[in-house]
């Protein structure tokens, strides 16, 4: 068996309402999706981010430098093939287009090889579980979410049966987040975890005084309260407080989250399988993370495919908690496959069983969102 062609197709869609962070505004949500096909008939999908624009430039990437690298490899050699686009594009970055790139790749690359196993890749890769537990994750800025407006949001996750819910801060003056949090707390009551995102947006000081405000409505874990090449600071905060420090999605490969665990810059560790190198690569990084006695928390914020390759991945680890679950509206999570990803009462998102990634696109949705030009 070898492949014979890797494409890549973009997705997009526009939120009703544009969503704001600490430092930008999201009017729209993308995301490509890749395909790995082999010449006995089977194909792989995998899913490469692309936050923050670049679309065409990681597919560009996917088709004219990636594809000649795998055309004509067998697909089951996937640390062979991931060590190989790793070290023939070094010239180009250990981050963004190129880790975003070989994310989508390699996670095809797992789905040809569950498919021959006829294993959902969870089991394949060492189940722990077959469900995991999930965590709603909202509470962005915008026009029109007021703070009674967020706080009766976020309490709807809880009776969702959410048992954890996050929410961005540091998009605003401190009183006016310390406002928000406190509503928030109010509403879903003393039991549930509750997240603070900041989205890389403090300094470490800012983020040091955000956090002493805000101790009393009990923050479960403070997410990527400085920018991400701020190691130094970041380990400064994760020194400074009770609370846990959690990041940083931003980060790319082992060799980042390396720097990142071993200067104890933060305790929870948030790879993203479509983001940081592929199912591969947050592996290696959860099981550094866990020889560090560390949590493995991947971000998951985009399409229905990458909370299906996620959830794969946490139920396959030993340091595995929860799940992000993305409560805007999103019709990339809920019109892209012919099954929809199940969510029960109680917010555990259930692991596809079927074999590979256990997924199917709906060509109606390809022909929707998909890109051509």
């Amino acid at each position: 068996m070898k492949i014979d062609d890797v494409g890549a197709t973009i997705l997009t869609c526009e939120y009703p309402e544009p969503l704001i962070t600490a430092l930008c505004v999201e009017p729209t949500r993308s995301a490509i999706l890749v395909r790995v096909r082999t010449d006995d008939g089977l194909t792989g999908i995998g899913e490469s981010a692309c936050f923050g624009g670049g679309e065409h430039t990681v597919r560009t990437m996917i088709e004219t430098e990636l594809k000649p690298l795998l055309v004509g490899e067998d697909p089951l050699y996937i640390e062979k093939l991931w060590t190989k686009m790793f070290t023939r594009t070094f010239q180009h970055g250990r981050r963004g287009v190129t880790m975003c790139a070989m994310s989508g790749v390699d996670i095809a690359l797992w789905d040809i090889m569950g498919k021959v196993a006829g294993l959902p890749l969870h089991k394949l890769l060492g189940a722990s579980c077959d469900k995991v537990r999930g965590y709603a994750s909202a509470g962005f800025y915008s026009a029109s979410r007021t703070v009674k407006r967020l706080a009766q949001e976020m309490a709807s996750y809880r009776d969702e049966g959410f048992t954890a819910m996050k929410m961005k801060v540091a998009g605003a003056p401190l009183d006016d987040d310390v406002e928000r949090v406190r509503a928030v707390r109010e509403a879903i009551g003393p039991d549930a975890l509750l997240l603070i995102d900041a989205n890389n947006g403090l300094t470490p000081e800012g983020a040091i005084r955000m956090a002493r405000r805000m101790e009393a409505f009990e923050i479960f874990w403070f997410e990527e309260p400085v920018p991400t090449d701020d190691i130094e600071g970041s380990a400064k905060v994760a020194a400074a407080l009770d609370m846990a420090v959690a990041g940083y999605e931003t980060a790319s490969g082992r060799f980042e989250y390396r720097e990142l665990i071993e200067r104890r810059a933060v305790d929870i560790v948030q790879p993203d399988a479509v983001w940081c190198g592929g199912i591969s690569e947050v592996r290696k990084i959860a099981a550094m993370a866990s020889a560090h006695n560390l949590l493995c928390v991947p971000h998951t914020y985009s399409t229905a495919l990458a909370i299906a390759t996620n959830s794969h991945v946490i139920a396959s680890i030993s340091n595995g908690m929860m799940i992000e679950v993305d409560r805007h509206e999103n019709p990339l999570r809920d019109e892209l496959l012919v099954e929809p990803i199940k969510l029960d009462k109680e917010g555990y998102v259930h692991v596809p069983q079927k074999p590979g990634l256990g997924v199917e696109i709906d060509p109606k949705a390809l022909k929707k969102f998909g890109v051509t030009a």
